[in-house]
């Protein structure tokens, strides 16, 4: 007679609960005979097969093989390849459609470092791009023979050359200027020419026409 392993007490034929305590049935089979054996049975009561260490893998295989555990695996894969996307997300660029073409938000240090890496792939992806772009001023100044002014948000050198990011500021804008001094940041927002020729080769400018200055 099968007994409830929480209270002792018989079972009643075809039940699935303890009727003395509630318990719901242990349903381990004997892994040789197929008998229902309680869960800290050593030995199966009626063939006599060891089974305290069959019945442990053989759960195990079941839950390997089961959709829950199925679903859980899925679940893991998800998640992970979620928070791989969000770690992209957050260390690159923002990049939006516009009317005009494709909007670009980005700190001038990344641009120059993506001209440095390939000023070609650079270039497909600024030059007549608008972009939105922010920085530190280091240098400030006016264009020779011409009204408008410039400003230089970023400079670095590598590989023997001199990498510019600078802002070409048309004249209805100098308002924006006032009060600017070297190491103050500000946002721009306009189309960027890519690079414009120098008179020295191994300066490389990367100019972007301002529309917008703190804004």
């Amino acid at each position: 007679m099968y007994k409830c392993t929480q209270c002792g007490a018989e079972w009643k034929s075809g039940a699935k609960f303890c009727v003395k305590c509630g318990a719901e049935k242990d349903n381990n089979l004997c892994p040789n005979c197929g008998e229902t054996v309680p869960r800290d049975s050593r030995f199966c009561t009626k063939c006599g097969n060891e089974i305290s260490s069959s019945i442990v893998q053989h759960l195990q295989n079941r839950l390997v093989n089961s959709n829950n555990f199925r679903k859980y695996i899925v679940g893991v894969v998800i998640l992970f390849a979620i928070m791989i996307v969000a770690t992209v997300a957050i260390h690159s660029p923002t990049t939006t459609t516009s009317i005009n073409g494709t909007k670009i938000t980005v700190k001038a240090k990344d641009m120059a470092d993506d001209y440095i890496r390939d000023q070609y792939s650079a270039e497909t992806k600024y030059k007549d791009n608008i972009v939105s772009i922010n920085g530190k001023v280091v240098d400030k100044f006016q264009f020779k023979n011409s009204n408008n002014y410039g400003i230089v948000i970023y400079q670095t050198d590598a590989a023997g050359k001199r990498y510019s990011v600078m802002v070409d500021v048309d004249p209805k804008l100098v308002k924006s200027l006032n009060g600017l001094n070297i190491g103050d940041f500000i946002t721009v927002e306009g189309k960027s020419y890519g690079i414009v020729k120098q008179d020295t080769p191994t300066d490389i400018t990367i100019q972007i026409n301002a529309d917008k200055i703190n804004e």
